[in-house]
């Protein structure tokens, strides 16, 4: 018994058409439809589809970091002259296309990437440090190891720093639990509480209603909160005048790669949006087609 030859087929046809198109050719034994759950006409295109995508958004997310305009804009325009540098580019295949863009925005890329990857680094450091310092600023004057505190096993006592006016109600609150405060200025106090273990539970909710948590140091520095404060202080001046520098260096680079970035841009947002027309049904909104 010889083999029959087969054919590939491609019908294209007004939509409205397509149910009883359908019907039809089920009823032909000879022909098997090609089932896909490509959304694209070719489902090659999908993995070049997602590269295009993953492309312009890695570039997009960097202009966007870098706070550069996607567009020169008029008064920029009228005192510094329309930007001069231009690319072309030569597409003959889109694959090739995606794969040079992929090529060159990595090494146009990776600069910029370290210097934002240690601004955000530097940012977020500064910030902890900067909440540390003020935490710590009316309890600088302290002389006191706050792990002390928790190694009581019998007892609980804490250091908390309130508002001085609420001194007396929460005196009032805690009942006749010790209670010893350390005047800082005007406004705030520093109080330290101590009961039995037991009390541990009805302390910390009295201080909790006056919005007032227990003083914590992180762990990674000296738990004396005059020690802590010097430190954090330290740290962030040394952290500002570092965000100052990299700031000036982003500026820089800013202007060096600015066209550059700006084009592989344009181009990788083009690659995106040929291979997102491919889609089915764009182009074809009033046509089926059917393959087998």
């Amino acid at each position: 018994m010889g083999l029959a030859k087969l054919k590939k087929a491609a019908l294209i046809l007004p939509r409205i058409e397509a149910q009883e198109a359908v019907s039809k050719l089920a009823e032909l034994e000879w022909f098997h439809p090609i089932q896909t759950t490509s959304e694209h006409l070719n489902p090659y295109f999908d993995d070049l589809l997602l590269k295009a995508q993953r492309l312009f958004q890695d570039i997009d997310e960097v202009i966007r970091a870098l706070g550069i305009p996607l567009e020169t804009g008029v008064m920029v325009t009228m005192f510094k002259g329309a930007p001069k540098e231009k690319t072309d580019y030569v597409i003959e295949d889109i694959q090739d296309f995606i794969a040079d863009l992929e090529d060159k925005s990595k090494a146009a890329l990776d600069e910029p990437k370290k210097i934002l990857a240690e601004q955000n680094r530097v940012t977020k450091e500064l910030e902890e440090f900067s909440n540390v310092e003020v935490a710590l600023k009316m309890a600088a004057d302290l002389n006191l190891d706050l792990t002390s505190f928790a190694r009581l096993k019998m007892f609980f006592a804490d250091m908390f720093v309130i508002d001085s006016k609420d001194e007396a109600e929460i005196r009032k609150s805690i009942g006749d639990l010790p209670l010893y405060s350390n005047k800082l200025s005007e406004d705030k106090t520093s109080i330290v509480v101590i009961g039995s273990a037991d009390d541990s539970e009805k302390i910390i909710k009295v201080m909790r209603s006056f919005g007032v948590h227990p003083l914590q140091i992180p762990a990674n520095m000296p738990q004396n909160p005059s020690r802590a404060y010097s430190q954090a202080h330290a740290k962030v001046k040394e952290l500002e005048a570092k965000s100052a520098e990299i700031t000036k260096n982003v500026e820089k680079m800013k202007s060096a790669i600015l066209s550059k970035i700006l084009s592989l841009h344009e181009a990788a947002r083009v690659a995106k949006d040929v291979l997102e027309i491919t889609r089915k049904p764009g182009g074809t909104e009033h046509f089926a087609l059917i393959q087998g």
